[in-house]
């Protein structure tokens, strides 16, 4: 997985350096404004730099999706030129690469945490936060052991209730 993270990275970076010339849209009515749209965010995207000192991975290719995201927004000036969709779709391409690959390099983080109650009931709840910002639990949910007994948090916690 590293090894093809690391061959989608270099790729990305290839793509996006050759691509800083506006993509010619044949009968786009608002070509003028695609341009501006165009050129402005290609000055943002010199920004995201391969990190030096301070500077991750992650953070970078995290700028590239952002920056690929605008870029394919320019492209909504040109919905009328024949050409729209096939432009587009490279750089919808290209945004899918960089978010992938800031995904890629994200940490991710598992926190656990138990309380027990005065009566002995002890609630314990896993959760995970993704490279995607999405959180999960765990697959069985908060589970309560009430003595030597263990339910889902949802089918316990009526009875969990009375024993407080």
């Amino acid at each position: 997985m590293k090894a093809t993270t690391a061959v989608l990275a270099v790729l990305a970076t290839t793509f996006a350096a050759a691509q800083t010339t506006a993509p010619t849209l044949a009968s786009c009515g608002a070509a003028n404004v695609f341009s501006l749209c165009w050129s402005t965010e290609q000055v943002n995207r010199v920004g995201c730099t391969p990190p030096g000192p301070g500077g991750t991975m992650e953070q970078y290719y995290g700028c590239l999706c952002k920056s690929s995201g605008v870029l394919v927004q320019c492209f909504e000036q040109c919905r009328d030129s024949p050409d729209y969709a096939g432009q587009r779709q490279t750089w919808v391409n290209d945004q899918a690469s960089n978010c992938r690959a800031a995904g890629a390099f994200a940490p991710t983080t598992t926190t656990t945490s138990s309380s027990t109650s005065a009566t002995g009931v002890v609630v314990t709840v896993t959760a995970t936060a993704t490279p995607t910002g999405k959180a999960s639990s765990s697959s069985a949910g908060p589970v309560i052991h009430i003595g030597k007994y263990v339910a889902a948090a949802g089918a316990a916690a009526p009875l969990a209730a009375l024993l407080l």
